[in-house]
């Protein structure tokens, strides 16, 4: 992808006490390669500009590991800066929750909280969403494999406490799939992100928020104002009522033109995006949300005019969707004609003993997971088994290859097509990676005009926003 691409994720918490100060608690920065510097390095520039304009008190948990980042924090910003592990995150928001429950921070009184570290997909198990600690880096953007993970879950103490003595929160995520985050918004906190649910965030999100933040602004305001100003393809979003209301409508159709895929492949929204096209009703609801967006553009365009692209002043909306999704049709069709949409098809395996066990496996699983080798070393354990049980566990876990191999050698005499399948589609996945540059500039398209749209969506449904308590809006800087 472009040098100036930059996946992240951060954390801060911001509150004010007796004093004219406000303090400010700096947490993130995991996650990223060996070297003297970090992706987060600009964005806490920009941060450290507004430390003495809005009257920041700043204590750092930041990073850990890149001396130039580290030294920016310590000289250039001045702080004490600790490293981002999970024991200082979690004893730094124990601590902001027992000044909550102290009433050292009363009611009435902000916490801002700011996220900056890279970001994982959401894991069924979580509220929120995994992110990167230090001392390790990612392999995958979408994973975070490689890393040591936390999570956002914890910050649900503080929002729980604001709600119940009426302190006034705010969360700011600046990570990849941040758009989880919203889970976290209630009464009393105001959430933004830096990127949709399934979408990774950019640097330069959390730099021009930063930027942006000046004294007696909103926090909707402040988010507003960024998310016009950008064109990365990440969708940020906001926990207000008119923010919700247009997640749920705009995202699932701009979701899919928003995908995007690096050279080496680690960066990948498109190819896992193809794949789930083939499963359930997806391909005939991608093109019903196709059919529904044009419908909504088209209005769009006879009552209020076209969209100027800052990216390029000749793009217009419709016309760059059309050509993206051509791209992907292109594709689709191509896999279509080689049976791979057979691997998404799903199989109920039975195995084991006294009590069978059900496990329900893809296609591909079947015909490309589960090796010999494998079968051969549960066979070596099961010799060598000390217990009863785990005796038990070895002969259920063999007789599941062993049910497997036979699925597969029956799935293969059906359809020998699909031997080569997964190899020919690994040429059309690798033919977007090849040309991933024009595959970013029209998402980076997309997204500079959806951001356009949003915004119109958004202040004409502001001017009839009742006067009731909005967390985003009554929270002032």
């Amino acid at each position: 992808m472009k040098k100036q691409i930059k996946f992240l994720f951060a954390l801060a918490l911001v509150l004010p006490v007796l004093s004219s100060a406000t303090e400010v608690v700096l947490l993130g920065g995991g996650g990223d390669h060996e070297g003297p510097t970090t992706i987060f390095d600009p964005a806490l520039k920009s941060l450290g500009k507004k430390i003495e304009p809005l009257g920041f008190h700043v204590t750092s948990s930041f990073n850990g590991g890149h001396h130039q980042t580290e030294e920016l924090l310590s000289k250039d910003m001045g702080l004490q800066n600790k490293p981002f592990t999970s024991d200082n995150y979690n004893s730094i928001i124990n601590d902001y929750a027992q000044k909550i429950i102290s009433g050292k921070i009363k009611h009435g009184e902000k916490l801002l909280i700011f996220m900056d570290t890279h970001g994982a997909e959401k894991d069924e198990s979580l509220l929120t969403h995994p992110i990167a600690m230090s001392g390790s880096a990612l392999t995958d953007y979408s994973s975070l494999a490689g890393t040591q993970l936390g999570s956002l879950d914890p910050l649900s103490k503080l929002t729980k406490l604001a709600k119940e003595k009426g302190i006034k929160l705010g969360i700011v995520d600046f990570s990849c799939h941040s758009g989880n985050s919203l889970s976290l918004a209630n009464e009393n906190t105001c959430v933004i992100s830096s990127s949709g649910t399934n979408h990774y965030g950019y640097s330069s999100f959390a730099e021009q928020f930063y930027a942006n933040m000046d004294q007696g602004k909103s926090l909707e305001e402040v988010f507003l104002k960024t998310r016009s100003e950008e064109n990365m393809p990440a969708f940020p979003m906001i926990s207000t009522r008119i923010g919700k209301q247009l997640n749920d409508e705009e995202y699932p159709l701009f979701s899919p033109y928003l995908n995007t895929v690096n050279k080496a492949g680690d960066a990948d929204k498109l190819g896992p995006y193809i794949r789930r096209v083939f499963e359930g009703n997806n391909a005939c609801m991608r093109e019903q949300n196709f059919g529904k967006l044009m419908g909504q553009l088209q209005d769009f365009e006879k009552t209020v005019g076209a969209l100027t692209s800052k990216v390029n002043h000749s793009v217009d909306l419709i016309e760059v969707l059309k050509s993206y999704k051509k791209d992907q049709d292109d594709c689709i069709e191509a896999l279509k004609k080689i049976n791979y949409p057979l691997f998404e098809k799903k199989e109920t395996i039975s195995y084991g003993h006294p009590k069978p066990l059900t496990e329900e496996l893809k296609w591909r699983d079947i015909m490309l997971g589960y090796p010999e080798s494998s079968l051969s070393y549960f066979q070596g354990l099961l010799k060598g088994a000390k217990t009863p049980v785990e005796k038990r566990d070895y002969e259920n876990t063999i007789d599941k290859f062993k049910k497997i191999r036979e699925k597969r050698a029956e799935i293969q005499k059906a359809h020998p097509e699909l031997l080569t399948a997964n190899d020919e589609a690994g040429t059309y996945f690798k033919s977007f990676r090849d040309k991933s540059n024009e595959i970013y500039n029209k998402a980076s398209q997309i997204a500079d005009l959806s951001n356009q749209f949003y915004d119109h969506q958004y202040h004409e449904r502001l001017k009839l926003e009742p006067k009731a308590p909005e967390p985003c809006r009554d929270f002032k800087l």
